[in-house]
């Protein structure tokens, strides 16, 4: 199966690489066990850049890092919605699978609901291609969020493209320092408790948590993903 998380990120990665960007999920989990699951890439801090170098390479006839003169928002389009469509088609327990786009913005991502928390983890799962990765857990009114960088398995996947080890090392390192990080966890239920607070930040109505941070420092250890939620 084509999946979008890979030629998506990918295609992102590759293309935009100097750029600073954010990569941002979000969990919003019902008091039932199911709810609704968002990921997304945000290249809106430079668009105005990103969008002169593409009309630059497109005016020139360079092409992008996939071999073709193409606009890489083009490709980004037709592989996230190809993606989707067969996400939609396969995976049990996943339904009303959406792409989320901005192309003005720079906005690329995309949605679905699932009906228990094990769909969600077999998505990402497969996602990753990771075998054995830390996944969520959901049980008497609480939700743990694992210190598992799942992205960065996406970026591992690059190394067909690189020559060398070094190559690569090089490559991730640039990525990272112009990455950011965004989570953010949502319950029907409001929250009574989260722990550890040091990275997380919980809103006034007591029904969301928002971790930002750079994603150099969670590689480096300074920023610990992990966190458990309960909810009243």
């Amino acid at each position: 199966m084509k999946n979008p998380f890979f030629y998506f990120a990918l295609l992102l990665l590759t293309t935009f690489l100097s750029s600073c960007f954010e990569i941002s999920e979000e969990i919003y989990m019902r008091k039932n066990g199911s709810g609704r699951y968002i990921a997304q890439f945000n290249f809106s801090q430079n668009k105005k850049l990103i969008q002169t170098l593409i009309l630059s390479g497109l005016q020139f006839g360079k092409k992008n890092p996939f071999g073709t003169e193409t606009n890489p928002l083009d490709l980004i389009e037709e592989t996230l919605k190809e993606g989707i469509q067969q996400l939609s088609n396969s995976q049990k327990g996943i339904h009303h699978v959406a792409p989320r786009i901005d192309r003005q913005n720079l906005i690329y991502g995309l949605e679905f609901e699932f009906e228990n928390v094990q769909a969600l983890n077999e998505y990402l799962s497969r996602s990753i291609s990771v075998e054995g990765a830390p996944q969520y857990e959901w049980r008497k009114k609480t939700i743990t969020r694992p210190h598992y960088f799942y992205f960065d398995a996406i970026v591992e996947k690059l190394q067909p493209w690189l020559t060398s080890d070094k190559e690569l090392t090089q490559y991730k390192q640039l990525i990272y320092e112009n990455l950011q990080y965004r989570c953010i966890i949502r319950t029907e239920r409001r929250i009574k408790n989260y722990f550890p607070q040091q990275f997380y930040t919980l809103n006034a109505e007591n029904r969301e948590i928002v971790l930002f941070q750079p994603v150099k420092d969670i590689k480096e250890g300074k920023v610990k993903l992990g966190v458990t939620v309960q909810t009243k």
